[in-house]
């Protein structure tokens, strides 16, 4: 269901975001915000605990947490923060 169907406007009424910064981001309209990853970062950081788990030399948790840094990519479907 698009948002103008129930009544709201992306950047007046609602804002949208997104994830992974991907080009399409770019391509829609309005331009979609979204959080810009390091893909690679995390891939990286996957095959080196997925390779340390085999091989037995990290000692890890049945869980973990892992922080891979991303940055906000403001475009046009965010409003400024309104008061009440």
């Amino acid at each position: 269901m698009r948002l103008e169907m129930v009544g709201l406007r992306v950047q007046h009424d609602i804002s949208v975001a997104g994830f992974d910064n991907r080009e399409i981001s770019t391509c829609a309209f309005p331009k979609l915000t979204t959080v810009d990853i390091d893909l690679k970062a995390i891939g990286f950081i996957a095959a080196q605990m997925a390779i340390e788990k085999l091989s037995g030399l990290g000692q890890y948790a049945e869980q973990q947490h892992v922080i891979v840094p991303g940055k906000l990519v403001l475009r046009d479907t965010v409003a400024a923060v309104r008061d009440g």
